[in-house]
């Protein structure tokens, strides 16, 4: 069962906070998704349109959202060694999107590149600052990242 967080399941804010978002990001700006509801997760991912790969933001536990590209295949190997070239061009590809957090996961078989920023699912003052922030920061993992992809998945 979800926790309860001002009256409240925490799913059902996810999900109220996120519905916009999902709209937005499919409706507004053409992502090609089929995704038509918000999960009621603390997270949404959306498809780059390459397996294994998808873009997406969501809120932590330390009172941080985040905005990221997760590489996910389940070939950790092939996971690592994506991670590996994209870090190649690390310098690169933050010019164009400002310091990033770059997260190889080595416990893990996926890897990660995010972004973060103050903010939690109770901040309600805040929340629509903080869906505008997620959806500026995916579209624009998506204009940085999707190039860097096409040139090394060819």
């Amino acid at each position: 069962m979800a926790k309860n967080t001002g009256g409240k399941p925490l799913s059902e804010k996810y999900r109220a906070f996120f519905q916009p978002l999902v709209d937005e990001v499919r409706d507004d700006h053409r992502w090609p998704t089929n995704k038509l509801k918000a999960s009621g997760r603390s997270y949404e991912d959306f498809p780059s349109g390459r397996s294994g790969i998808a873009y997406g933001a969501g809120f932590q536990p330390d009172g941080n959202v985040r905005a990221y590209v997760y590489i996910a295949k389940r070939e950790e190997e092939w996971n690592k060694q994506l991670f590996n070239e994209l870090e190649e061009r690390k310098k690169s590809i933050e010019a164009k999107l400002g310091k990033l957090h770059w997260d190889r996961l080595d416990h893990a078989m996926s890897c990660r590149i995010e972004t973060l920023h103050d903010g939690t699912i109770d901040d309600e003052y805040m929340l629509d600052d903080i869906r505008e922030w997620m959806i500026e920061q995916i579209l624009a993992f998506r204009r940085v990242f999707g190039p860097e992809l096409d040139g090394l998945l060819r």
